[in-house]
């Protein structure tokens, strides 16, 4: 099979082109982010950070790291038996690569790096990535509930129908309405399996074909994700991991605003800023969600007024705490394994191993799989980037 024809190959000229594409995205975040600010506003900032904090935030950095190191090793160990060595170098380079790579091509690298250096087939880990990011939306989901319902949301009423409208209170239930009318009925049909499928292409068969093939794109990769979990245990397993993984997220983010001055604001603020930066997210960015974590961070910090230098300062060292200290662990490995930075380009954009012999079970997972990180790419970007979530 030629390089050509395998599976999330990205020839160099469409990375360009995508990455190209995305840029003004990014300056007009990062236009957004310091409109106003001035350069010696953010050198005093910087000056009067608390290390105190700042270094426990660094420390739970670290610690969410190492959990999600953790958690993906369980989901790659329900797909093949693999020690956590490679698990550990693979993983430091994947993660890693979310970051550096442009237009999403860091989320192939674990697969292939999982193919080349344990052996696992292509489409398995890439069941694995799937998995990890549907946990992780689940995950958001059920901080956004406890966001709305704790967070000191300012008072905004505006007028409906000569009728005022509190919109703090108004959507609050607007949301919990949304979830449980989207949520449940996506559950029983993923507990449903195949026949969920199916029951699902009958009833979307009514909705634009556009609907249609969004609404049975995700079900299906909750269904290829969940299918790859032999023991209903590891599961559980992988659930709890996965809060804890969101949890330590949310805590780096609150340490990080005391580093900063910011102390007026609880752990669901914290949340609210940080579904902020997950929505903004979705936006598509050239590398690790380049301006648009920015943005989110400091339109999160708008609706408690913290504004300006501090703001823009307490965003900037958010992102870079998050990258920084993967980065540690992705530089090392590369370097151990004479890989550097070039080769992890080459991964990214073509470096797609040979696929699995017909008729082994990997190759449906690899068909379903790559669809439904195409579907998650395109829906929750980086949800959150690396565990931002």
């Amino acid at each position: 099979m030629t390089n050509a024809s395998l599976p999330g190959r990205t020839e160099p000229r469409v990375v360009l082109r995508r990455a190209l594409v995305t840029m003004p995205i990014a300056i007009g975040a990062l236009w957004l982010v310091f409109r106003g600010v001035r350069f010696a506003e953010l050198v005093d900032v910087v000056r009067d950070i608390h290390l105190g904090p700042l270094f426990v935030s660094l420390v739970l950095m670290l610690g969410l790291v190492l959990l999600r190191m953790v958690r993906w090793g369980l989901f790659v160990q329900s797909v093949a038996d693999v020690k956590a060595g490679p698990i550990f170098r693979v993983g430091s380079v994947g993660f890693m690569a979310i970051d550096l790579l442009p237009v999403r091509l860091g989320e192939f690298v674990r697969p292939i790096l999982l193919q080349r250096w344990a052996g696992v087939p292509f489409g398995a880990g890439v069941a694995t990535i799937v998995l990890e990011r549907i946990l992780d939306l689940l995950a958001v989901l059920a901080f956004l509930l406890f966001a709305v319902h704790q967070a000191d949301l300012p008072a905004l009423t505006v007028p409906f129908f000569d009728e005022p409208v509190e919109l703090g209170v108004e959507g609050r239930n607007a949301v919990l309405f949304a979830t449980t009318i989207v949520t449940v009925p996506v559950a029983l049909l993923v507990l449903a399996g195949e026949r969920g499928i199916t029951f699902a292409e009958r009833v979307l068969r009514l909705a634009p074909t556009a609907v249609a093939e969004l609404g049975l794109s995700l079900i299906r990769s909750f269904v290829v994700g969940f299918r790859s979990f032999g023991r209903p245990l590891d599961l559980l397993t992988a659930i709890g991991l996965t809060f804890v993984c969101w949890v330590l997220n949310l805590l780096v983010l609150w340490t990080l605003l005391f580093a900063f001055g910011i102390d007026h604001l609880s752990l669901a603020d914290a949340a609210v800023v940080m579904l902020a930066v997950s929505v903004c997210l979705m936006l598509p960015a050239p590398a690790g969600g380049l301006g648009v974590f920015e943005a989110g961070a400091v339109a999160g910090l708008l609706l408690y007024k913290v504004t300006g230098a501090q703001a823009a300062a307490f965003a900037v060292a958010l992102h870079g705490t998050h990258i920084a200290v993967i980065a540690v662990f992705g530089v090392l490995v590369l370097a151990t394994e004479g890989m550097g930075l070039r080769g992890l380009w080459q991964v990214g954009t073509q470096g797609l191993p040979v696929a699995p012999p017909d008729g082994d079970e990997s190759t449906h997972l690899q068909d379903d799989g790559v669809a439904a990180v195409d579907h998650e790419q395109a829906v929750a970007g980086e949800v959150v980037g690396n565990g931002e979530g």
